[in-house]
């Protein structure tokens, strides 16, 4: 297991904050090739963002939205889903 660090857009200003998400070895080396961020838009819904660090944002990114809570659209199964798409999608 390792550490993936995302930017998170904080209500309701925007503010930026790290946070850091214990992923899997293989889930990880993805993520080194792609830029990462969150907000929570609202108690039960967090969307997440990815594109790759080399490619352009308006072209590229791609967006999921998770469910708080535990399951299969959970915050790190949806993070997860999202770097596996992203990594395929942009080869």
């Amino acid at each position: 297991m390792g550490l993936v660090t995302l930017t998170q857009f904080l209500r309701p200003d925007g503010a930026r904050t790290d946070v850091s998400v214990e992923l899997p070895d293989d889930i990880c080396k993805l993520a080194e090739k792609q830029v990462l961020s969150c907000e929570a838009l609202n108690e039960d819904v967090v969307a997440f963002y990815s594109y790759p660090v080399d490619r352009d944002p308006e072209e590229t990114e791609i967006t999921s939205l998770a469910i708080n809570g535990p399951g299969p659209d959970s915050p790190v199964e949806t993070l997860i889903k999202l770097i596996k798409e992203v990594a395929e999608r942009f080869k």
